[in-house]
């Protein structure tokens, strides 16, 4: 925060008079002490000393905040109202030319004072003098973050009492600047709002092959429905049941060929609206559950009432037959046949009828005047009892027959092209061209064997039976098949040959909620993953605290990306204890950084703040104050050298030009760090010898003892594109001496050598004994057949 330095009583004690009707106000102390706002500027406070009222100014460049009871920039969120309407935009950006600030009312939209804003193009762009020349908007549907100053996605950012869009068309940058030449902006990007997730009508294009995908009311992408290559027809996207249908399930008014069975019995029609001699539908209940196809010529599907799929040419009829057969011509054989009596009773248990045959596929038993008749289906068809009609044998509707099942080798002699799911598996499939890529080992497939026809969907797509291809899981029913969560479910991702293959890695989204969720194996690293329906969607990794200059870690209870000061020390984390603290503002007491401080309120950590790079955090004014140069006390010796106060590691070296801050602008000699220098990892800087020695020759008394080799600053990343400091050299904290786990890389080659809680070095497993990995579990290399079986996946 940034109060102006200790008030000194200069002995005239200010006097607040109004010369409103030439009354005088009342004195704005209520109590003997306190600090109370500027009755007219907000760049000046009230201290109460004693009761009596003493103007104060704060820090230039500063207001106050009776809310923090501090001075702090005017464009805090706890500045005082009287400062966010007395500076206009332009001002405050002519002061504070790099300043970077939340827009007042909408939370999509912030102030750069860098200006240049590229949202406002007609009639011409703003000038400097306008807010506008200073306005930025996040791409949707990311909003600004006012604690770290930056766009995120909308699920990190609490905009409170700020404007939250949630359609496209509610950012500037999307919406018309020129009227007369833009097509508007619900045209190409519809509105969520109030949808649901998944798949959506596209609003201003209804019963139209378009549709919209939302998540959380905001629109994801628009898309099409595809074509319905089974039956050779459009398709349209149904605002009624949110999904695609072809043209035979849109009503009529709505450019449909709907199949209507509103008010007729249960069973199989033909095609009355397109009148295609192929195509039926089964009605059940006056609803339409199906359509089919009867096969290409020389088949077609004959007129009601028979509704069966007959051959063009000369039919053969069955006498008093319910039904009309699809085989050559039948023949009775009477007592003869002995599957049609059951302890001297007939099978039929009707007159007529049909029934599946006692022990062939590929027939059937067709019951005339209550005698079984023996029937066959045509060549390459099998029975359906659901149906009463012969069907390929990779219809869905086909008997599981265990009578005389064709295997997929068997099948696919048949029909070299056929394409059929999978019956257990949802997420594959067989090809009849063969030479699936599946199974890798052993690396040579007969020709009789099932896997050679076998294949699966990309990850996370599943068979959609109806249409034969891969889908988006949404719009696929699995039913009965097992339909796979984790992309280590997918045979492509598993080991062939476990001897020379590390587990499947890729980390599970089951049971996790939508959205960022800990990466498994690298709990409370910077690695999260992204999941959705229980599915992952992608990996990620936390970006650097541009604020307080710093990596973050992932939280697995906090379910996003903080600060090391956030992380519980267990986890590696110095985090801020404001347990049993007043209310207030307490200087770095963990890492000890001077210009660093935090705000404890409830017994609860609320902000972390940075004073400005030439002050530091003063505790007994609470407020941030210039400091001098560190080496001005040492008269006439500019190569004097000092320990720091509150850090074992580092000193200063008045002659200057640090080694520590190459990364950041060119410090100037009246800053501290002008002169702030390291010792090399482990060592400590010994205030006797003033040198650094080997840290057992060091007593550090109060000061703050680094162990892990990224507590020293030289160690830490200051860079956009490096690696993270506790991936290049993990922590041995609490660790014996000796070897140890490699934190981020478990089940891995990689191990640690630790002595006295500090890092020795990073070693790995012999390569000469095979592709061994580190136990956590044993604490030395092991052959992967030894991994637990439970930790194999």
């Amino acid at each position: 925060m940034l109060l102006s330095s200790p008030s000194v009583i200069v002995g005239v004690v200010l006097v607040i008079v109004a010369v409103a009707r030439g009354q005088t106000v009342r004195s704005p102390c209520t109590s003997l002490f306190g600090l109370f706002s500027h009755p007219s500027d907000c760049r000046h406070f009230i201290q109460c000393v004693w009761g009596q009222p003493v103007d104060q100014p704060c820090a230039p460049g500063s207001v106050f905040s009776f809310r923090a009871q501090v001075c702090v920039h005017p464009w805090n969120k706890t500045a005082d109202v009287c400062a966010k309407s007395q500076d206009s935009v332009p001002e405050l950006c002519s002061r504070y030319p790099t300043a970077v600030f939340a827009h007042p009312s909408n939370c999509h939209q912030y102030y750069n004072c860098s200006g240049n804003s590229y949202l406002i193009y007609y009639p011409s762009r703003p000038d400097p003098d306008s807010a506008n020349f200073y306005l930025y908007e996040c791409t949707y549907p990311q909003l600004f973050n006012k604690n770290t100053l930056q766009c995120e996605d909308y699920g990190q950012v609490q905009c409170g009492e700020r404007f939250e869009p949630v359609d496209k068309c509610e950012y500037t940058r999307y919406q018309c600047q020129k009227v007369s030449h833009c097509i508007p902006c619900d045209v190409h990007s519809p509105s969520c709002k109030d949808l649901p997730d998944g798949p959506n009508v596209y609003r201003g294009r209804e019963w139209t092959p378009y549709f919209a995908v939302c998540q959380d009311q905001r629109l994801v992408n628009t898309s099409t429905c595809p074509r319905d290559e089974r039956l050779a027809i459009a398709q349209l996207f149904s605002p009624v049941r949110r999904e695609c249908q072809n043209l035979y399930g849109i009503p009529v008014e709505h450019g449909g060929y709907f199949l209507n069975c509103t008010g007729r019995p249960d069973g199989l029609y033909s095609d009355d609206v397109t009148n295609r001699p192929n195509l039926y539908f089964r009605c059940d209940s006056g609803v339409q559950t199906r359509i089919y196809l009867c096969p290409d010529a020389p088949w077609r599907l004959h007129s009601a009432p028979e509704e069966r799929c007959l051959v063009r040419a000369t039919v053969h009829k069955p006498v008093l037959s319910s039904i009309m057969s699809l085989a050559s011509p039948f023949h009775i054989v009477g007592a003869s046949l002995f599957l049609s009596l059951v302890q001297g009773q007939s099978i039929c248990t009707s007159l007529f009828g049909v029934l599946p045959h006692p022990t062939d596929c590929s027939g059937y038993i067709e019951c005339v005047g209550g005698q079984p008749v023996q029937r066959r289906c045509p060549t390459d068809r099998v029975f359906s009892s659901l149906l009463d009609d012969c069907v390929f044998p990779w219809d869905t509707n086909a008997d599981l027959c265990p009578r005389k099942e064709d295997s997929v080798f068997e099948i696919c002699t048949k029909y070299p092209t056929a394409v059929f799911p999978h019956p257990t598996s949802c997420h594959q499939y067989y090809n009849c061209t063969g030479y699936s890529f599946l199974i890798r080992y052993p690396p040579v497939l007969l020709p009789g064997s099932e896997a050679l026809y076998r294949f699966e969907c990309v990850y996370p797509q599943v068979f959609n039976e109806i249409t034969l291809q891969c889908d988006d899981y949404r719009n696929v029913q699995c039913g009965v098949r097992q339909q796979p969560l984790d992309k280590c479910e997918y045979t492509a991702h598993t080991c062939q040959r476990p001897a020379f293959c590390f587990p499947c890695s890729i980390p599970s989204c089951r049971g996790l909620s939508d959205g960022r969720n800990v990466y498994t194996g690298k709990e409370w690293t910077s690695s999260f993953i992204v999941c959705e329906d229980q599915r992952i969607v992608s990996d990620g990794v936390c970006s650097a605290d541009t604020r307080l200059n710093m990596s973050q870690i992932f939280s697995p209870d906090l379910r996003q990306c903080v600060t090391m000061y956030e992380i519980p020390s267990e986890h590696g984390g110095s985090p801020f204890n404001c347990r049993g603290r007043p209310d207030g503002l307490y200087p770095d007491d963990v890492t000890r950084k001077p210009n660093l401080y935090f705000q404890c309120t409830s017994g609860a950590l609320v902000q972390i703040s940075l004073c400005p790079e030439t002050q530091y955090f003063d505790q007994r004014s609470s407020s941030c104050v210039a400091r001098g140069v560190c080496c001005g006390d040492v008269q006439g010796d500019p190569t004097a050298m000092l320990a720091h106060p509150a850090n074992c590691h580092q000193y200063y070296n008045c002659s200057g030009h640090t080694p520590l801050t190459w990364f950041v602008s060119q410090l100037a000699p009246d800053s501290p760090d002008f002169y702030l220098y390291e010792c090399p990892y482990p060592q400590l800087f010994n205030e006797g010898t003033l040198r650094c020695e080997d840290y057992r020759d060091v007593k550090c008394g109060e000061k703050f003892l680094p162990l892990d080799p990224c507590e020293y600053t030289s160690n830490q990343c200051r860079r956009p594109r490096c690696v993270e400091c506790n991936i290049r050299a993990p922590s041995c904290r609490g660790f014996a001496d000796g070897v140890n786990v490699f934190r981020g890389r478990l089940w891995s080659p990689y191990f640690v050598v630790c002595e006295n809680q500090r890092l020795v070095n990073i070693s790995s497993c012999p390569i000469i004994k095979g592709n061994e990995v580190f136990s956590p579990i044993l604490g030395r290399c092991v052959n992967p057949v030894e991994i637990p079986e439970d930790l194999r996946s």
